[in-house]
């Protein structure tokens, strides 16, 4: 069971990832949804561009960081990736918390992707926190609470396609996205956080 967890992390998230990578080569879909004036905003691409790009990072890196067996043969490889992995989360759900003011579908999808913006970076600061204090299980706890909103990316780009795909209308589809591509993820990661998995 967590060897075929670890596989699916780490092959959604790669396949995101390469996803990811494409919004800098073509104009994203998500462009569609937005009026001349958001996207002519040199502020907004900024920002979205940013919340991107961190976000590809975070996604294409953290899964590996769950490995034992990579932290025990690398150690001062999971270290730096996992600064890389920080830095990346801080600066994107900062981009990801002004983006979401912008988000389609009204004030409820608005809001649900500003939490999960102020989710991402809460448990990734107290990641950081918690390992330059030494509190190595505490760490272990909050990165995968942290990977888990990260992982948001992923579910978001597997319900949405699915609930439509079996005729539940694009805007229904998406107001309930905003809250349920990371709620359900959070959940999850409790819950190996109390089975006190070691993948």
């Amino acid at each position: 069971m967590k060897k075929l967890l670890f596989v699916l992390m780490a092959v959604g998230a790669i396949g995101v990832a390469g996803y990811a990578v494409a919004m800098f080569t073509i104009q994203p879909p998500l462009f569609q949804s937005k009026t001349e004036e958001i996207l002519s905003d040199p502020l907004w691409r900024t920002f979205f561009y940013i919340h991107v790009g961190g976000g590809l990072i975070a996604l294409a890196i953290g899964w590996i960081q769950f490995s034992k067996k990579f932290r025990d043969k690398r150690m001062s490889t999971h270290r730096n990736l996992g600064m890389f992995y920080i830095l990346s989360i801080l600066l994107a759900s900062i981009a990801a918390g002004y983006s979401a003011t912008y988000a389609s579908g009204g004030f409820g999808n608005q809001l649900g992707f500003f939490c999960l913006a102020l989710a991402w970076f809460y448990t990734t600061l107290m990641a950081f926190i918690t390992i330059k204090n030494g509190q190595i299980q505490s760490h272990k706890n909050w990165m995968t609470y942290s990977y888990a909103l990260t992982y948001a990316a992923v579910t978001l780009r597997i319900f949405l396609p699915s609930w439509m795909g079996i005729g539940i209308p694009f805007e229904e589809a998406y107001n309930a996205i905003a809250w349920f591509c990371w709620i359900p993820n959070l959940v999850i990661a409790q819950w190996i956080v109390n089975k006190k998995w070691v993948l």
